[in-house]
């Protein structure tokens, strides 16, 4: 297999200022992006969104906090198989040739590939068991 990229993992880290409570029998929570400290960028906000925020600063809906999110992107490994075929290495991959990779790119045996592994509807994944167009797909939609 010839790789063509190799797999990233990026977190993207971004924080909220919440004020969250109830009123009664009604929940609330009011949400502003923030920086690390809770320095909200009003910049873009419509003055309805500065009202609400300044009555939220006021201790109308409680004191806010500063809460921490963090999303995680995978971008696969893309490889091409002796054969030609541009497979994405999502979890162990099964090209329409047979020939079978795991997720690093290295070649294992049909026997090794990991059956709880759902590879049906991964965009980009060949393989074997009547996949082909995936496969044409792939190669013919990825640019490399």
């Amino acid at each position: 297999m010839t790789m063509i990229s190799e797999r990233i993992e990026l977190d993207e880290v971004y924080y909220s200022l919440v004020f969250a409570g109830q009123n009664g029998s009604q929940p609330y929570e009011y949400s502003f992006g923030c920086d690390v400290d809770g320095n909200v960028d009003t910049s873009n906000f419509l003055p309805e969104r500065l009202a609400l925020l300044a009555l939220c600063r006021s201790g109308a809906y409680g004191t806010g906090v500063v809460s921490r999110w963090v999303t995680r992107f995978i971008d696969n490994a893309y490889g091409t198989c002796e054969c030609g075929v541009t497979l994405a290495l999502c979890g162990d991959s099964v090209c329409v040739c047979g020939r079978a990779y795991n997720m690093w790119g290295k070649q294992i045996t049909i026997e090794e590939v990991d059956d709880d592994y759902d590879q049906t509807y991964t965009w980009g994944t060949a393989y074997a068991k009547g996949g082909a167009e995936y496969a044409k797909y792939a190669k013919v939609n990825r640019k490399n």
